[in-house]
């Protein structure tokens, strides 16, 4: 059972909600194991699932990693310590993967402001 309170959500719940799709299993298999979330996917299916479909994302996933580590919208009772060090974990294995600086996306939409 989920810990999670999607019945606070102002969608509503999904039954893939609940419980970890086989995207999410395929992609946390593939994680090198002191990297892999396993707490959060046993309390959390619906954050692991969403962190799998947008993995290879940099800037989506990146947004949303972000959105798990910093409150914008206040009023949040934030995560345990444990889950907190997996999305530490997580963020720093995707920043090794896909680094910041090294965003081609990014880098086309900042020369665009110029």
């Amino acid at each position: 059972m989920t810990h999670d309170p999607a019945f606070q959500r102002k969608n509503p719940v999904d039954d893939d909600d609940l419980a970890l799709r086989r995207q999410a299993v395929r992609w946390m298999a593939e994680l090198p194991d002191h990297v892999r979330p396993v707490e959060l996917g046993r309390r959390f299916p619906r954050i692991t699932n969403a962190i799998a479909s947008k993995w290879f994302d940099a800037i989506g996933c990146r947004r949303y990693l972000n959105t798990l580590q910093f409150d914008d919208r206040g009023g949040r009772q934030g995560f345990s310590f444990e889950i907190v060090q997996e999305i530490d974990m997580l963020r720093q294995h995707f920043d090794a993967i896909y680094p910041p600086d090294h965003d081609i996306w990014k880098k086309a939409f900042d020369a665009d402001q110029r």
